[in-house]
């Protein structure tokens, strides 16, 4: 029996056999590289890359970097399945990915002009988000849908935006989950 796995797990990806790929790897202790996978994977088929970018990130932690997986998207421009993507690897809200969500705001504004609309219909309250340069706020400052940008702290990069319109409810929900989906047909 050889002990070669990254020949095994390059069969089992040509073979579109991504569940196999993950137990295989957990089963030998070998650590392929996802990123890697994925990149040939979308390549071929971006649906088959889509799934198997959802399954890299169901374990806790991850298999594979979410920023990574999300540049991989993109790199071929697939706005629409990295939205899909993100709204599901980003469903707990975690604090360690407010970068990620302004990210995911951010490509869907500047992509989808029906976005910006989604955003003042949700009547979203606050929206706390990392900006990862100070061109993304003025960017996300310039549709018009946030009120007002302060800083949370002295000691924070995160910046508390006040939507234009208000309500009760946070930005990060169902609505807005499911309006993004509607928007790209997903």
């Amino acid at each position: 029996r050889a002990n070669i796995p990254q020949k095994v797990i390059i069969c089992f990806a040509e073979t579109n056999q991504f569940q196999k790929i993950v137990l295989y790897a957990k089963k030998v202790s070998y650590t392929p590289d996802y990123i890697f996978l994925l990149r040939n994977v979308m390549r071929g088929n971006v649906e088959n890359g889509a799934s198997f970018a959802g399954m890299l990130v169901q374990d806790d932690p991850p298999l594979a970097d979410i920023e990574s997986i999300t540049n991989v998207f993109m790199e071929q421009n697939l706005i629409p399945q990295c939205t899909s993507f993100l709204l599901d690897a980003l469903k707990h809200n975690k604090p360690e990915e407010g970068h990620l969500q302004t990210r995911l705001l951010e490509m869907n504004l500047m992509s989808a002009p029906q976005v910006r609309m989604l955003f003042l219909v949700t009547r979203c309250s606050l929206i706390t988000i990392e900006p990862t340069s100070p061109s993304s706020v003025n960017r996300l400052s310039s549709f018009n849908v946030l009120s007002s940008i302060t800083p949370t702290s002295s000691t924070s990069n995160e910046l508390l935006c006040t939507p234009t319109s208000s309500s009760q409810s946070g930005w990060w929900n169902t609505s807005v989950h499911s309006a993004l989906m509607t928007v790209w047909n997903v």
